[in-house]
């Protein structure tokens, strides 16, 4: 996945120099067991797979476009990765229909724009596990003024930032006592979630219910 974004970049490159068509793509990635079959009939015949891990692979790809990721994965597929070098940061929860650890691989981002988010992996995981949906936006706020700064755009931070600003945010919901309710979110910040050591590395505790993912 990382060499075929890396060629789409190269492409873009050139096409841009061209005044060519500019190509964006996003890539899901999941690891599971899957179902391969064949159906049709004399005249068509289609192998298709089905099971929750092609579900999986399919919500993470669709959920490319709102955060400008690439690449996006789960905690099994890099447990899986014999890469031990493989830039990424985990950048949220989302229901799939389980909590699943979802983290962008930034490999294949611009050298400026995955310098930035590696940089920033801990601030982001930090700004998450917030205590507070106020504490979260001003934190993701900060992110954002040294995204400016850099000359790069993240657009996990944009985008998560976005709806908590939101006008519409009138729908969260408190649950519990501690735990934030973000209908609208695809990814849910831990908001209200204590942030343990290394957040963006190790499981939280408990998880905030993911009503409307």
């Amino acid at each position: 996945a990382v060499e075929f974004q890396g060629q789409i970049s190269v492409n873009n490159v050139q096409a841009d120099l061209k005044n060519g068509v500019i190509i964006e793509a996003g890539v899901g990635i999941a690891f599971g067991d899957v179902c391969i079959g064949v159906i049709g009939d004399g005249s068509r015949l289609d192998v298709t797979l089905v099971g929750s891990t092609v579900f999986t692979a399919s919500q993470l790809e669709a959920l490319c476009r709102p955060y400008r990721s690439r690449i996006l994965t789960t905690a099994d597929v890099l447990k899986a990765c014999t890469t031990q070098d493989l830039a990424c940061r985990k950048i949220g929860i989302v229901s799939l229909p389980t909590p699943t650890e979802i983290y962008e691989v930034t490999q294949s981002d611009g050298p400026a724009l995955r310098t930035f988010k590696n940089a920033t992996t801990d601030t982001l995981a930090e700004a998450l596990f917030a205590p507070s949906q106020h504490e979260c936006i001003q934190r993701l706020k900060v992110l954002k003024a040294k995204a400016d700064k850099a000359r790069v755009r993240d657009g996990t931070v944009e985008h998560i930032l976005g709806v908590l600003t939101n006008n519409s945010m009138a729908t969260i919901k408190k649950i519990g006592n501690s735990a934030t309710s973000l209908p609208e979110l695809p990814f849910q910040p831990q908001i209200g979630t204590s942030s343990p050591k290394n957040a963006s590395n190790t499981r939280p505790t408990s998880f905030p219910s993911l009503t409307g993912a």
